[in-house]
């Protein structure tokens, strides 16, 4: 899997998913917006319900991925996440000190 960082990664049929913590909604692009070329439309995979997503915002979130679903992908990317989060826990100040 790779990181979107480009909006030509995309093409019909693509899938994409955007990791959000410990939440991951995967899509399938569909195409630009017809009438509006700063939106995508791309179909969430549970609901099946067209998405329109702004591709500015798309592309300055830091955890899109394109490719199949790969769930130790993944995983990994949730235990860096966690990591981090615990690394800044220790680093805040006690405040009942």
């Amino acid at each position: 899997m790779e990181r979107l960082e480009r909006i030509e990664q995309l093409k019909k049929g693509t899938k994409f998913h955007v990791m959000n913590r410990d939440i991951i909604t995967s899509y399938e692009f569909l195409c630009i917006h017809p009438h509006n070329e700063s939106y995508i439309l791309a179909i969430e995979s549970m609901s099946q319900d067209a998405k329109k997503m702004h591709i500015k915002s798309l592309m300055e979130y830091t955890a899109v991925y394109v490719g199949d679903y790969d769930v130790s992908f993944f995983r990994e990317k949730e235990i860096e996440y966690y990591e981090r989060m615990i690394i800044d826990l220790k680093q805040r100040p006690n405040l009942n000190k």
